[in-house]
């Protein structure tokens, strides 16, 4: 059960084929949901974007399997701290709702989950390279997962001001995902140049 070399581009690849089956499964689900009269055949396209979900899951399990225990370790502290925080920031959300906070939405809480992790794994990154390498060596382990959470925090803030979610959710996530991509695309150039 060693380190496979290529398990991080297999996984890499398994992560955009399932964003891009969620994307085609919800369009799919938009274009015939209303043309089904079958109730069980309406139930099966109406769940259908969970096949992805599924398939991600599986992806990031066969990753975990081909990890070296170092990487093991990483993902689990990355999970463990970002499962925490968000589970801090829902309570106290909901807790400070009288007070005046909007509700807790979907896309909220989505965007909660996303950043929690992206500043879990930003964190583990760099105090596993302060510990490897002192600070240098920290803030370049630190610096992709940041490029990616700025990339991705712009692209939210240009959404939002272009095209509100109201007016077009699908296409507005659409686009989300693909710019996200976009910029996994650059976190990974901007990782594999750091780690030369």
């Amino acid at each position: 059960m060693g380190y496979v070399k290529d398990g991080e581009k297999r996984y890499f690849i398994e992560v955009i084929a399932a964003g891009t089956l969620i994307i085609a499964a919800i369009a799919l689900r938009r274009a015939v949901g209303h043309l089904i009269i079958n109730p069980a055949l309406l139930l099966t396209v109406k769940l259908l974007p969970l096949l992805p979900i599924l398939l991600f899951g599986a992806a990031v399990w066969r990753f975990y399997q081909r990890c070296d225990e170092l990487q093991r370790q990483t993902m689990l502290k990355t999970a463990g701290a970002a499962s925490l925080l968000t589970l801090v920031i829902f309570m106290t959300w909901l807790i400070m709702q009288p007070v005046g906070l909007p509700p807790l939405t979907g896309l909220i809480a989505i965007l909660v989950i996303c950043g929690c992790t992206l500043l879990s794994s930003a964190v583990i990154k760099f105090l596993e390279g302060r510990a490897e390498g002192g600070l240098q060596q920290a803030f370049t382990r630190a610096i992709p997962v940041l490029c990616l959470a700025a990339m991705l925090l712009g692209l939210y803030v240009v959404l939002h001001l272009v095209l509100p979610v109201r007016s077009a959710p699908y296409l507005w996530s659409t686009i989300w995902m693909g710019g996200g991509v976009i910029a996994l695309l650059i976190y990974r150039l901007l990782k594999h140049r750091l780690d030369l």
